[in-house]
Formats: C-alpha cells, sequence, structure tokens
C-alpha cells in the first residue's frame, strides 16, 4: 500500500552482510521525519543492514534502528505521520525493517483515535492480502505475522482510547481475520470486547440485520454484558459535584445514565469504552438554562437525541430547555438538520409506534408548548431548507400542511420561496405554491410596508426582513412579472432602498435585467423627489432606531454605490450627491467604528479597485481616495492607522499604484497568495513526474446536471480519461510529466451523500491542490464542510478554490476561516457554466505549462479566461457577468492585513449569531 516505496534491491545487489555507518548525528525529529517519509537504510547495533527504504528523489541515508526507536519514544504521532508511518511499515519490501523494538516503539506512539484508526487500517487492509496470496512462510515475516507473534508485548501498549467509527470496524475485521488481538476467536473476541465494545456491538448490528449468523455472537453477547454491568456499577458510586460546563460537557459529548427526579434510570448513553455517568434531568436542565448551544454542540447534541436508542431519555422539559438554548442561526441549522433526517427515516403514520416513541413524535404531541420556543432568527440558508423539508415530512409546524406552511412562511419566508424555485427547475411545481406565494404577500404586508403592524423593531431586524425579501424576488423568477411586481406594491424608494442594502449579497442572483427593472427605477425615483443623495439617505433612515440607525446611514449609503456600481448603474447616482466631501469623511469615519470596520471597509475597498469608465465615479474615487491618504499621515491612533494603512497597501498591490512605496513596507502583503509557486501546486510522485489534484463539489438539481454535462463534455474535448466510480467520477489529464486529477462527485441525491465519503477514501490522505464549488448560493457550506471531511487536516495544504455560486464572493472572508489565505475566484452574479467551465479550463491549461520553480498568477489566469466574454461582440448578458467574476485579491489581502495588523489593537465586540 505504500505509493513511495519501491522494493528494496534483491540480495545479490544488497549483500545484507554489508555494514553501514549511520549519518552525523541528526536530532530527534531529522530521526522521525526520515523514517516516517524520507529514503533510508536501517541498520542495527553492530551496523548490519536490515533494508531499505527507497523514495524518488531522496537517495537512502543509513539510519540506526536505536536511533528511530529513541526519537519515537515518549512521542505521540500526529494524525498524518501515523498514517504516513504505518502505511510504511505494511509494505512488503519493509518486513525486514520491522524489528520488535521499532514496532513497540511505532505502536506506543500511536495514541490518538485517528492516529490508530490509521494503524488498524493499515493492518486490515494487509491481512486480507496475506489471507489470500501469502504462503506461511511470508505471513510469519509480514507485519501481520510480527503481530502476531508478539502479541502480548504489542497488546499491553493499547492504552484505551475512545476509538472512532472507522477503527473500530477496522479491529473488528483484525479480529475476524487473524490472531492479533487473540490466540484464538474466542480470545480475540473478548479482547475487542473490552478495549472497543461499540465496534463489536455495531458488528453484531449488521450482521443480524442482513441476516447472517455470527458464530461468535454468544461470546460477544456475554462478555458485553460484563463489561457494561461492571462499568454501570462503578458510574453509580459516590462523586463530587459537578460544574455546569461539566453537566454540560458530559451530556452532550460523554458516555451518561439519565435519571429523574425520583432517581428512577431513564437511559444510558453508551459512548465506546467511556464509563457511563449520572446524570440528573433536573442538573441538566439547570446547566443549559440561560446557556447559548455553539455550533459544534448543537449539532452533537440533537444527533444524539434523535438516535432512536436515546427516544428514552427524550423528556418534554429536557427538549424544552435545548430548544431556548439553540437560539442562533447555524446551531439551529444543526437542529432542524437532525430533525429533518430523523423525520424523513420515521413511518408517517399517527398510530406508529416508533414514529410516537421518537423525539418527532414528542414534538409533534407538544407543538402548542414547543412552537413559540422558536423566537424569529434570521435562518441560515441550510437552516431554512431543512425546516422546510421538516414541515412537509412532519406535523411539527402545525397539525396539517396548510398550518406548516403558515408558521413556516412567517419564521422563514425565503425558504418557501427557495423551495418553489427548486421545484419548478426540477420541472414538478408544488401543489401548495399559490397558497405560499399569498402567504409571502401577507408576509411582506405584515412587516415592510409603512405602519405594518408587524414592523421591525431594530435595524438589525429590518435587515432581515430586507434579505428575506430579495430572496422572495429570487425565488419567485420564474413567476409572471405581474406576481413579482406585486412582492414590492406598497414598498416606497426608502423601504425597497433598504432592502436592496439589506440583501445585497442576494440581490446579484437576481440578474442585471431583474434588478434594472424591477429595483432600482424605485430608488432613482426617490433620488429625484429627495433632491440629492444625501437628502435620500436621510429619508431612507428609520429614525425610530435612534443613534444605531444615524450612524449606519453612511456605509448602507456607501453599500448602495457599490450595488450601483455592480450593475453599471452608478452615474446618476453619485451625480446626485451634493456634497461628496462630507459623504466621503462620514464614509472614512465609518472606519473607526470597532465592530464594523471590517465589514465598512470591504464597501470602500471595492469602490476604490472596482473599473469604471465613468468621469463621475472616476472623480468621486480620486476624492475617496485622496482624503484615504490624507487620514492615514495624519492619523495618531494606532488602530485606525493600521486599519488606513492596510487598505492602502491592498489599493497599491491590486491597482499597481504606489503612490506610497513606504506603505507597502509598513503593511508588508504576502503577494505569494495570488502567485502561487509550482510547490504549492503540484505533489511530486515520481523523478520528473507530478500531479495535481482537484476536488470539485456538485450541488443536486437540474442546473447542476446540465453543468455536470457540459463539464463532462468540455474534459472530453481536452481528452481527459474518465473514471466511473458510481458515486462519483475521477477525470485525469496527463502531458509532460503532468497530470492533473479532478475528484467530483454525482450530482445525484447518492453523490451528495455517500459520494463524498468516497472520494475521501480513494484519495486516501493525499493532498489535494484546487477545490471547486458548483451550485447556488446553498453551495458554499457543504463545500467547506465537505472539503475539511475529504482534506482533514491537510485543508491548509489547499492552494485554490474556485466558486461558480452566484453571490460567492460574499463568502470569501468566512472561506479564509476554512481554507486560509488563499486565492479564491468568486462571481457576485449568475455563475454561469459556460464561464465556470472555461475558468476551469483554462487553469488546468496554465498548470500543464507549468515547470518546477515557477509561479502561478491567478489574476492572469482569470483575466485569459474571461477575455473572450469580455469583448463587445459577445452576448450582453453573459458579458455583464463575467464582468462580475473575480480573482478576490482585494478581501484576501484586506482580511491577512487587518488580520496581521490591526487585530492586535482592535479588537470587535462579536455580536452574538442570531
Amino acid at each position: 500500500m505504500c505509493a513511495c516505496a519501491v522494493a528494496t534491491p534483491c540480495a545479490s545487489e544488497e549483500p545484507k552482510s554489508d555494514t553501514h555507518q549511520e549519518s552525523p548525528v541528526a536530532s530527534a525529529d531529522d530521526v522521525r521525519r526520515r523514517f516516517i517519509h524520507g529514503a533510508f537504510a536501517l541498520v542495527d547495533g553492530n551496523g548490519v543492514l536490515l533494508g531499505k527504504r527507497w523514495v524518488s528523489g531522496d537517495e537512502p541515508q543509513p539510519l540506526a534502528a536505536a536511533s528511530v526507536v529513541e526519537s519515537l519514544a515518549g512521542h505521540r504521532l500526529s494524525d498524518q505521520d501515523a498514517a504516513a508511518l504505518w502505511e510504511m511499515l505494511a509494505g512488503d519490501s519493509h518486513a525486514p525493517l520491522v524489528t520488535l523494538p521499532v514496532l513497540k516503539s511505532a505502536v506506543a506512539a500511536t495514541v490518538s483515535p485517528r492516529a490508530r484508526e490509521a494503524m488498524w487500517g493499515e493492518l486490515a487492509a494487509l491481512v486480507d492480502r496475506v489471507n489470500r496470496d501469502y504462503s506461511d512462510p511470508m505471513r510469519a515475516a509480514s507485519l501481520i505475522g510480527q503481530f502476531e507473534r508478539y502479541r502480548a508485548t504489542l497488546l499491553s501498549l493499547l492504552a484505551q482510547v475512545e476509538e472512532t467509527v472507522g477503527g473500530g470496524d477496522e479491529m473488528v475485521k483484525l479480529m475476524v481475520s487473524s490472531r492479533i488481538l487473540g490466540a484464538d476467536l474466542d480470545e480475540s473476541v473478548a479482547f475487542l470486547s473490552e478495549l472497543n465494545p461499540a465496534a463489536v456491538d455495531r458488528k453484531l448490528d449488521r450482521e443480524r440485520s442482513a441476516g447472517r449468523l455470527v458464530t461468535w455472537e454468544s461470546v460477544a453477547a456475554e462478555r458485553l454484558k460484563a463489561w457494561r454491568a461492571a462499568r454501570l456499577a462503578s458510574a453509580t458510586t459516590a462523586m463530587r459535584p459537578l460544574s455546569k460546563d461539566e453537566i454540560r460537557h458530559r451530556f452532550i459529548h460523554n458516555a451518561f445514565t439519565l435519571h429523574d427526579s425520583s432517581g428512577t434510570l431513564l437511559g444510558t448513553r453508551w459512548i465506546g469504552n467511556a464509563d457511563p455517568l449520572p446524570l440528573t434531568e433536573a442538573a441538566i436542565i439547570g446547566a443549559l438554562s440561560g446557556h447559548h448551544l455553539s455550533v459544534d454542540d448543537a449539532a452533537a447534541l440533537w444527533e444524539m437525541l434523535a438516535a432512536q436508542v436515546h427516544a428514552p431519555m427524550v423528556t418534554l422539559n429536557l427538549v424544552k430547555t435545548i430548544i431556548a438554548a439553540t437560539d442562533a442561526p447555524r446551531s439551529r441549522a444543526a437542529m432542524w438538520s437532525e430533525l429533518s433526517s430523523l423525520a424523513s427515516r420515521l413511518p408517517n403514520g399517527e398510530r406508529d409506534a416508533a414514529r410516537a416513541d421518537s423525539l418527532i413524535g414528542l414534538l409533534e404531541r407538544h407543538r402548542s408548548e414547543i412552537l413559540p420556543l422558536f423566537s424569529q432568527i434570521r435562518e441560515t440558508e441550510g437552516g431554512g431548507d431543512e425546516m422546510v423539508k421538516l414541515m412537509l415530512a412532519s406535523r411539527i409546524f402545525g397539525a396539517n400542511l396548510q398550518e406548516g406552511l403558515a408558521f413556516v412562511t412567517a419564521q422563514n419566508p425565503a425558504a418557501i420561496a427557495r423551495k418553489i424555485e427548486r421545484e419548478r427547475s426540477l420541472g414538478k411545481p408544488v401543489a401548495w405554491e399559490r397558497a405560499a406565494y399569498d402567504l409571502l404577500i401577507k408576509w411582506k404586508n405584515a412587516r415592510l410596508v409603512p405602519g405594518a403592524h408587524q414592523a421591525p423593531s431594530s435595524l438589525a431586524a429590518l435587515d432581515v426582513a430586507g434579505e428575506q425579501l430579495i430572496s422572495i424576488l429570487n425565488g419567485l423568477h420564474d413567476f409572471a412579472d405581474a406576481d413579482r411586481r406585486k412582492i414590492l406594491d406598497g414598498l416606497g424608494p426608502a423601504e425597497v432602498f433598504n432592502a436592496i442594502v439589506a440583501g445585497e449579497q442576494d440581490l446579484y442572483r437576481l440578474g442585471t435585467s431583474s434588478y434594472r427593472e424591477f429595483l432600482h427605477p424605485v430608488v432613482l425615483a426617490g433620488l429625484k423627489q429627495s433632491g440629492s443623495f444625501e437628502a435620500f439617505l436621510e429619508r431612507a433612515t428609520v429614525t425610530r432606531f435612534g443613534d444605531e440607525a444615524v450612524r449606519a446611514t453612511p456605509r448602507r449609503g456607501l453599500v448602495f454605490l457599490r450595488v450601483a456600481s455592480s450593475f453599471g448603474l452608478i452615474d446618476p447616482v453619485i451625480e446626485s450627491v451634493r456634497d461628496r466631501s462630507r459623504f466621503i469623511d462620514d464614509a472614512i469615519a465609518s472606519l473607526g467604528d470597532p465592530t464594523g470596520f471590517e465589514g465598512n471597509s470591504s464597501v470602500l475597498m471595492e469602490l476604490l479597485t472596482a473599473p469604471s469608465a465613468s468621469r463621475a465615479v472616476a472623480g468621486f474615487k480620486k476624492q475617496l481616495l485622496d482624503r484615504l491618504y490624507e487620514r492615514y499621515g495624519a492619523e495618531q491612533s494606532p488602530a485606525l492607522k493600521s486599519v488606513y494603512g492596510s487598505m492602502l497597501s491592498t489599493y497599491q498591490t491590486v491597482s499597481g499604484d504606489r503612490r506610497d512605496r513606504a506603505i507597502d513596507q509598513a503593511y508588508q502583503l504576502d503577494t505569494s497568495i495570488f502567485n502561487v509557486p509550482f510547490a504549492r501546486l503540484f505533489s511530486p510522485t515520481s523523478r520528473n513526474a507530478y500531479t495535481h489534484r482537484m476536488f470539485m463539489r456538485m450541488d443536486q438539481d437540474t442546473d447542476a446536471i446540465a453543468s455536470y454535462g457540459g463539464f463532462r463534455l468540455r474534459m472530453q474535448m481536452l481528452g481527459a480519461h474518465r473514471r466511473d466510480a458510481k458515486t462519483y467520477e475521477v477525470f485525469t489529464i496527463r502531458s509532460f510529466g503532468r497530470t492533473i486529477e479532478i475528484y467530483v462527485n454525482r450530482p445525484t441525491a447518492d453523490g451528495n451523500r455517500r459520494g463524498i465519503a468516497d472520494i475521501a477514501a480513494a484519495l486516501n490522505g493525499r493532498r489535494i491542490e484546487t477545490i471547486i464549488g458548483r451550485g447556488h448560493t446553498h453551495i458554499i457550506a457543504p463545500m467547506q464542510a465537505d472539503s475539511k471531511r475529504i482534506a482533514g487536516d491537510r485543508i491548509k495544504d489547499v492552494a485554490v478554490v474556485l466558486v461558480g455560486a452566484c453571490g460567492g464572493d460574499a463568502s470569501v472572508r468566512e472561506m479564509i476561516g476554512t481554507f486560509g489565505y488563499k486565492p479564491f475566484f468568486a462571481t457576485k452574479a449568475t455563475g454561469r457554466a459556460v464561464i465556470n467551465n472555461a475558468i476551469i479550463e483554462n487553469y488546468i491549461a496554465a498548470l500543464r505549462a507549468m515547470r518546477p520553480g515557477d509561479r502561478l498568477s491567478m489574476s492572469d489566469v482569470l483575466a485569459r479566461s474571461m477575455s473572450s466574454f469580455l469583448r463587445s461582440r459577445s452576448d450582453e448578458q453573459l458579458r455583464t457577468d463575467a464582468g462580475l467574476y473575480e480573482a478576490n485579491m482585494t478581501t484576501v489581502y484586506t482580511t491577512y492585513l487587518f488580520d496581521a495588523y490591526v487585530r492586535n489593537h482592535v479588537q470587535p465586540r462579536r455580536a452574538v449569531d442570531r
């Protein structure tokens, strides 16, 4: 399995009696690194050669076995190092290297669950080959033979850890197929039932559900029963009082027994081999009351509650407390996801016992008590979509579909509109879409028209409603124009302006003609009526929200300028600004707000760096830029000076206008971010041969299927070899020692669900250099999550991220948190399949032309990709959309400098994620 190893030369070429001198004294880190990743010649204490490991491009250097043992002593292998080490040890050609001292040291250093999983995985894969292909002498000489021979010594080193599901399952394979865990099967079952009982339980369940007889079931059942009894008995002994934090952590992440107020046992949660320690319902409720669950804690907790085995522990009071603690958009999204998944698995019948006893049954029975706990918050797109699934699969939101539709529309109308949009795109409009349309109109009239009885009570709430309105317009884009105009009935210029500002990022999905026809004329009419942009902004400020709204006005004006600029409609807006100097001063002053300086700066930076042929715009930008340089030179506050300096350094780098080179020196940028070196784009596979791997995350809808078809055709034209793996495909392009591999999940339910895991298994720890997201706006979150699943800790090795989704540039700051400071390609507008494919094709061509030592300019790649679309003879809509694609240099560079130079001065108060 060792991909980098080459068989050791035969004995006639390398006499084993030769003696070798170890290289000059190296540090323990260097010895470990060479043994795990490099080429070496392993020698024993007498200098006798035990064997060699060959790695392409690396000459084997003498390495003493004693030094290897010493370098591993007391060390905890990282997950990546463990995977590489056990892959090497399992290689057939490396059997002579596996001495007992080396093996003992490797086992003792493989401590963490993920590292242990890598070890079990390599052993389980090897045992399959050994049992199938090896003779008895070959088995004895293999790593499996070593483990079986020295079982007692090695098993004593296996301290109990909470094994991962994957690691435990591989252990079961070894239990059945080898004598590593015991001299016979009964002994192996007994050992594993102690070390990892959950894995044995899972194996039994799988075999029973498949109708297969398990010969060792009685032994396992007896051992598991004894194990649980012992753990349960030890758990009931007296314990010190726990803090609220300890109670929460145990309830969410650990094994426990749950007891009611009378001490009656409600149920037990088992996790691996951990002791289930006692908790009372009252203690959990006390620990969660007033607490705000994090996203990770909410996901873990609702996953546990949704498991059918835990149904006896799900009490009404406990669930009500947990719902109240699940009060942020992303934690709420985790809740909706688990509930909708559970509802879809349960029989949809009122009298079904499994449903009645489940979490879904409890929520349906106590709907009237539960629904008031779902306070209105800004749901994430994913969370709202899961709400709609839950609405259709349960009676949690209402006694029937009409009631459920009314509740969800009032809570999250955008999710209802998106559902209608998706179903229409699949050619199957929902029967309830007209009822939903009427409810959407009622929602708008109740909240956004002047004097509405449910008008928002804060600026943040107004923005939530405005964002929802833009999403509704997007979702109803296939409806008749008259129906879409009715969505805006009763809204004046001020209301439309505030919706545009709030829903800016979703706005770009509307497309140029929709924005120009439906929204922009309304605001222009307001500008004319007010006499100036400043007067209009004053009119649009919702004064009942107090100073907060007044302070936000300059930035909201700038956001509208950015929108108008993006759609090529900025000239009349700029011309209506009467006092530019004051307007610009207010805009720059907004950078002094520690809670919003970064959002405000993004608006200014985009205005400064966006290309425009307009004289009015050029004059405005020059005045804004001059004032920013003046303020930087005069500023005494280190915090503000670092904000101005970071912005100007980014501007000078992106525009090439080096007005003040001292700023570049004071706020230095790593320009290699967008000029990516060869070594970050290619992994060596052999001498003069290199591979670049891409993961493309596809969405699941009609558009995605069309995009997928177009991409496959493009790959065929490039001469790519296609490998079909059912849930995903791999496209391989080879030329001049360069290999480009593109792993793409199929745009199907199975491809979205299982394809990602299958791709992760196929990559088997190899580095991914490029991530690509293809789909609608909601592709961003799954693309990030699935990239982490596939790459793990190697996520920071990703060199380039391409996002073909609508409004993808809005997520760049968030994606920096996942991938680091990388080149991101994204678009504000509709992600055009033809443009996305052109970017990928040009990117591949640039990769194929690279040589070691070269750097790839990602901005040049984008410029070449857009050149044909930006020509005057191109389709106007296509030309407009191409102009909204960008390599997000401004966002990445500004974020990089803010993190490097501003964070030490400014600690923004983080707003609660509501």
